[in-house]
């Protein structure tokens, strides 16, 4: 394969995307936040391990709060970039995501990470 030839393969059910450039590969590892100290330990060992982020998934409704999670993980790892992967604007609203990302951006100072989606749901219970 040429040093220079990019493939990338991707699942649009899921949002997967896997790019290939000159043999390397990059990996996020994201998780849904049952606890913050697991959480924790899961970025320590993101960072550890060499993964360029971490992502916490936003789901209120069954899981713990991402964004104080999120937090959380930016105040215990040391230069992993991090943020909710994957949020939306039926959940939250839009300052709310605003004001989170500036919050991930100060503690964070290789970065952070802000994943969208539409928040396509069958009924908006907030209409």
């Amino acid at each position: 394969m040429p040093a220079h030839r990019h493939v990338s393969l991707r699942e649009p059910d899921w949002g997967l995307w896997v790019g290939v450039m000159s043999k390397r590969i990059e990996l996020a590892l994201s998780w849904m936040p049952q606890s913050a100290k697991v959480s924790i330990d899961l970025a320590q060992a993101a960072e550890r391990l060499g993964f360029v982020q971490f992502g916490i998934g936003d789901g209120p409704f069954l899981h713990q709060e991402s964004n104080v999670t999120t937090a959380a993980c930016l105040l215990n790892t040391q230069r992993i970039p991090g943020g909710p992967f994957v949020t939306n604007n039926v959940i939250r609203n839009w300052s709310t995501h605003a004001s989170a990302a500036r919050t991930f951006a100060d503690l964070s100072p290789d970065g952070s990470v802000l994943a969208w989606l539409p928040g396509m749901v069958p009924s908006d219970p907030w209409a």
